[in-house]
Order: structure tokens, then C-alpha cells, then sequence
């Protein structure tokens, strides 16, 4: 028995590193290997506290607002049929898993060491799966999964994620890194600096292919609002340079600006799909219909492209349906003090990119599902992971052995 505890002390801290690095690459690839990744990481990560009767660190400023969100979640039982148990216990523990695995990222994140093989594999999938998409407009289909181009009003990359609002929402936390990046080696006179620009370049003509509205809708606020708070000069350059990008293209100016009307069929389609959603939510305001329990509650939807009974491309909306506007407000506590904690202390241009990269997802889940799609799900808690990470060092402290290569190599 000492054996298996001194094996496991030794090689888990590696096995968890490792499987929690591969979910992050085939985050926007593969959901299967996504979830052996988290899975894996989960429990070698619990074995681990278990072994060394460690605890695991967390502020009660994010831990209670979660862990009341999760007995809201028990308490939404009883809104929920006995035919639709099934359905609420599935939810219920996706949601275990989405919350236990945002506390071991925090704790796994905390080495600096850590933080950099996070940048460099996320930056590495990002690539591939530009590569990937821009071989999917050219051919039809990408080589990674045989996915075809989206078939909506313009032709769309989605390279190899369900639809190309997810893909939209992964650059979305990946431009604002590596704008930071090219910042920082420039400063720097660094070499580096041309390889990231190009990069830069590349995410950001793969972002204009995805042709999301959703996502253009968060960029653009978030980046909006951190120039104003941080330097309003430098806002008036961007909706200058706004202006100067969508006037050369008639194609971007039509998608993001002329497209958004009453006429556009996917326009009325969401206002239709937002209205009975909110039927739904006067029903039970407080405690919602139960977790997980949407697609049964919805009607099904006569819209112009056809019976619809689906997300309700607003991700707040259909948390509101399942857990009411309680529920809503104890997912959103932890966030409203990072924002806090943002507007407070904005003395770490890394910690503004993460900030703004999640403050435009969050914008975006405004009109799309992203909490309710698994890859871009999981994007968020990696995230929302990573920067809870970097700017609450004081409130957390420095993670135990169990992440310390070092010290096992001694």
C-alpha cells in the first residue's frame, strides 16, 4: 500500500499536468478527447488530495456563490418531473464537473511555469485549427474532422467546432493574448515580436471568416470599454479604425451592420426564440423549471427555416428558464468581483488581455450557448481559470508539492 502512495505522489503531479495540457489542445478538436482529458485530470488531481490529505484553496468569495449555485441546482428538483430526473441528474453533474475542474485548473495555473505551457499549447490548437479552417474554405471540408463549411446567408469557416459562432468565441480569448504578446516583444526588441504579429494576423483574418456578429458584438464592446476606462484617446482610434476596416469591405459592412435588422430572418428568429423563453421564465421566476430541463420545456417553434427546438442562443436566458434569476445571480457573483478586481487594480497588461478576451465571451453568450456547448464551455473555465489564477495570487496561496515538478525531480 506505501508503494502505490509513493508511486502515485510521484508520477500523478506529471500524469494530471499532462492530461490537463491535452484537453487544452483538442479543446477545439476532439469533445472525446476533451473529456478523457478533464476526466483523467480529475481524478488523478483527487487521488492526489486524498494521498496527501491536502485541501484545496479557494476564496470564499468564489467558493460559496458555486457551491449555493449547486444546491440551487438540487433544490430546482423540485420543479422537475419524475420522467425528467434523468435529465436534471445529467445536468447537475456536468455542472460538478464544469465547477470542480475551474477549482483544480485555479490550483494546477498556479505555477508560472504552468501559465507559459498553457500560452504555447493553447496558441499551438489555435493554430492548427486556423490552419484547418482556412483548408476548409478552400476545399469544403477541413482535414481534421471532415467538417463542411457552414451552410447559413454567407459562407462561414467553423474549421473543426460545431458551428462557427464556437470558433468565433475561441479567438475571442485568443486574439487579446496574443495582441498582448506582440505588445510585450516589441517593448521588449525581441525576435519574437514578428513571429507573434503574424500570428496576430492570422487569428485575426480567421476571426473576419467566421463572420459572427455575436462575437464581433462582444470584441468590440470589450475592447471599447477597456480603452475608455484605461485611455479614452486610444477608443477613438479604434472606432476610427472600425470605421476605416467595414468602409473598404461592403461584404464585412453588410454582415455586421446593415444585416442587423428586423428583416434578417436570423434576427426575427432569435427575437421568436427569446420571447418564448421568456414565457417560460415568468412561469418560474425564483427557482426556474429545473436544471437541464430546456429542450423539454420549450415548445417547439415554428420559424421560417423550419420546426426549431433547440439552445436559446442566450445562454443567461436559458440558465433564467432552468434555475431563475436566483440561479442567474449566483453563477454571476464571482464574476462581478473579478470585474471589481479589474476596474480596481489594472496594473498587469497580461491580466487586461484575459480580462477583455472574457468580458467579450461573456458578451457574446448574450446571443449565443456558449455555457451550453462543452467545447466553448470549457474554454470559459479554463479561462475564467487562468485569470482568476494570475489575479487573486494574494487570496490564494502557492499550490503544494503535489504541482511541483522541481521538487520531485529532487
Amino acid at each position: 500500500m506505501s508503494f502505490i502512495r509513493s508511486f502515485s505522489i510521484k508520477y500523478f503531479p506529471g500524469l494530471t499536468s499532462f492530461f490537463f495540457l491535452l484537453a487544452l489542445f483538442f479543446l477545439p478538436i476532439s469533445k472525446a478527447l476533451v473529456e478523457i482529458g478533464v476526466m483523467v485530470t480529475i481524478v488523478s488531481w483527487l487521488t492526489l488530495k486524498v494521498l496527501k490529505k491536502e485541501d484545496f484553496f479557494l476564496p470564499k468569495n468564489i467558493l460559496y456563490p458555486y457551491a449555493l449555485l449547486l444546491a440551487w441546482m438540487v433544490i430546482s428538483f423540485v420543479n422537475i418531473d419524475s420522467e425528467l430526473a434523468y435529465k436534471g441528474i445529467r445536468g447537475f453533474l456536468k455542472w460538478i464537473e464544469y465547477l470542480g475542474f475551474f477549482v483544480i485548473a485555479a490550483e494546477i495555473l498556479s505555477q508560472q511555469k504552468m501559465r507559459r505551457k498553457f500560452i504555447c499549447i493553447f496558441f499551438l490548437s489555435m493554430t492548427l485549427v486556423t490552419i484547418n479552417g482556412f483548408f476548409q474554405l478552400w476545399h469544403g471540408t477541413d482535414f481534421l474532422r471532415q467538417v463542411s463549411l457552414d451552410p447559413g446567408r454567407i459562407t462561414r469557416m467553423k474549421s473543426s467546432l460545431g458551428s462557427p459562432n464556437n470558433l468565433a468565441g475561441f479567438y475571442l480569448l485568443s486574439l487579446p493574448l496574443v495582441f498582448h504578446q506582440v505588445k510585450k516583444f516589441f517593448d521588449e526588441k525581441n525576435k519574437f515580436f514578428i513571429l507573434h504579429l503574424i500570428l496576430f494576423l492570422f487569428f485575426a483574418s480567421a476571426f473576419i471568416c467566421t463572420f459572427s456578429r455575436s462575437a464581433f458584438v462582444g470584441l468590440v464592446f470589450s475592447i471599447s470599454f477597456y480603452l475608455v476606462i484605461k485611455n479614452w484617446r486610444l477608443s477613438i482610434l479604434f472606432f476610427i479604425f472600425l470605421l476605416i476596416l467595414l468602409g473598404f469591405s461592403a461584404t464585412l459592412r453588410s454582415n455586421f451592420i446593415t444585416s442587423l435588422n428586423f428583416n434578417d430572418i436570423t434576427v426575427n428568429e432569435r427575437l421568436y426564440q427569446w420571447q418564448a423563453c421568456w414565457k417560460l421564465f415568468k412561469e418560474h421566476p425564483v427557482l426556474g423549471h429545473g436544471i437541464n430541463t430546456f429542450y423539454r420545456r420549450l415548445p417547439t417553434l415554428q420559424l421560417a427555416s423550419g420546426p426549431y427546438r433547440g439552445y436559446a442562443h442566450n445562454s443567461y436566458l436559458q440558465m433564467a428558464v432552468e434555475l431563475g434569476f436566483v440561479g442567474v445571480l449566483l453563477f454571476m457573483a464571482p464574476l462581478i468581483t473579478g470585474l471589481k478586481k479589474f476596474l480596481r487594480d489594472r496594473n498587469s497588461n497580461f491580466n487586461d488581455a484575459l480580462w477583455v478576451g472574457l468580458l467579450a465571451y461573456l458578451v457574446q453568450a448574450f446571443f449565443d450557448n456558449n455555457f451550453y456547448a462543452m467545447q466553448s464551455a470549457f474554454l470559459f473555465w479554463f479561462f475564467w481559470a487562468f485569470y482568476f489564477r494570475t489575479k487573486a495570487e494574494s487570496a490564494i496561496p502557492e499550490t503544494p508539492v503535489p504541482y511541483d515538478e522541481e521538487h520531485h525531480k529532487k
